[in-house]
């Protein structure tokens, strides 16, 4: 109760997970800054295509693996 009466942010203690992906979140997260900053649109399946790109380049198969269930590919 007296982290709520302070105004402490409860989420910061929480640990941040690394993701076994990370190279490609942070490849795609680059990629979507870019095309916003062109004024780009892009779609949720835009990102997933672009994600699946940067993993085959990376040599991820876990990552087609995991999206295979996806409605997407």
């Amino acid at each position: 109760m007296d982290e709520f009466e302070e105004n402490v942010n409860c989420e910061s203690k929480r640990p941040k997970r690394e993701s076994e992906f990370a190279s490609v979140n942070d490849l795609v997260h680059k990629w979507f800054v870019d095309a916003s900053a062109r004024l780009l649109s892009v779609s949720g399946p835009m990102i997933q295509e672009k994600a699946l790109t940067f993993a085959c380049e990376l040599g991820y198969l876990d990552l087609r693996l995991a999206m295979a269930g996806s409605s997407v590919l």
